[in-house]
């Protein structure tokens, strides 16, 4: 439900069946877990940070960089609202000097310009406890986002600029990525089931049945459709079976991906 738990006993199921798959995969037996994060309770904002470097020598140490990132996640937040990250995206040398890897460079200040990623409380509990009755710990929480992009894009990507999209069930994903710090992050409360629940309602048809045809038919294109196969749709409410062309659901499917498309170009402008 747009990234929202709403029954933990189900999200508990879905979370054992996909870590056993996964098991079965690898061959390994997995005893703590990360778990992304998503749904539109998800906020992002920037911040900064500074300290001194005080010790004699002066030389930025590991120590030094956490303190400046704990500096920077000082935010007043309401009480129904957590950190998940703290993501840098430059740090400052002496106030003046842009560098990536601060660690080893001499300076009398650190700062930091980081964006700041905050989830419900509520939320991240419910995700924790349907992982934590699935028999498993969780380890760590990630924004869905961020790990999609660990796992997709490349670092000269992320230094060049680009912009990754996250197309889920609920929700949409996108977060924008330059000089290998993410710059921006949005969730959008629109998602593949909106197209579902748009070919159940248009063939009259279950949501089950309208989702093995988007599967298997779907398209946002006219151009993009290779055959005339026409798609047997089984009716609710006792109607009889009707025949689709690919058109028709092309016809279903591009008003609700051009809307998705028009809420990301909206968000892209903002973003500067």
């Amino acid at each position: 439900n747009k990234g929202v738990i709403t029954d933990i006993e189900k999200a508990s199921r879905v979370v054992k069946k996909a870590l056993n798959k996964a098991e079965f995969d690898a061959g390994l037996k997995a005893r703590q877990s990360w778990v992304s994060i998503a749904g539109d309770h998800i906020q992002a904002q920037d911040s900064h940070g500074l300290v001194k470097i005080e010790k004699g020598d002066r030389i930025i140490t590991v120590k030094d960089v956490e303190k400046v990132l704990e500096d920077a996640s000082h935010l007043v937040l309401s009480p129904d609202r957590e950190i998940i990250h703290v993501l840098p995206q430059e740090f400052l040398v002496d106030e003046q000097s842009r560098v990536k890897k601060p660690i080893g460079i001499s300076a009398a200040t650190l700062g930091v310009r980081a964006h700041i990623i905050t989830a419900a409380s509520t939320c991240r509990q419910n995700i924790e406890n349907g992982v934590l009755q699935a028999g498993y710990e969780c380890e760590g929480m990630v924004l869905q986002s961020l790990a999609s992009a660990m796992a997709t894009l490349f670092p000269e990507e992320e230094d060049l600029g680009v912009a990754l999209l996250d197309i889920g069930g609920g929700t949409t994903d996108l977060a924008i990525f330059l000089r290998e710090g993410m710059r921006y992050t949005t969730v959008l409360g629109v998602g593949g089931n909106h197209i579902t629940n748009d070919i159940a309602v248009g063939f009259h048809t279950t949501t089950t049945k309208a989702e093995d045809i988007k599967i298997r038919y779907g398209s946002a294109s006219l151009s993009c459709l290779h055959t005339n196969e026409k798609i047997e749709v089984e009716r609710v409410a006792g109607r009889e079976t009707y025949i689709a062309s690919g058109e028709e659901l092309v016809k279903v499917i591009q008003p609700r991906v051009e809307e998705m498309f028009e809420l990301v170009d909206r968000e892209l402008k903002k973003s500067g």
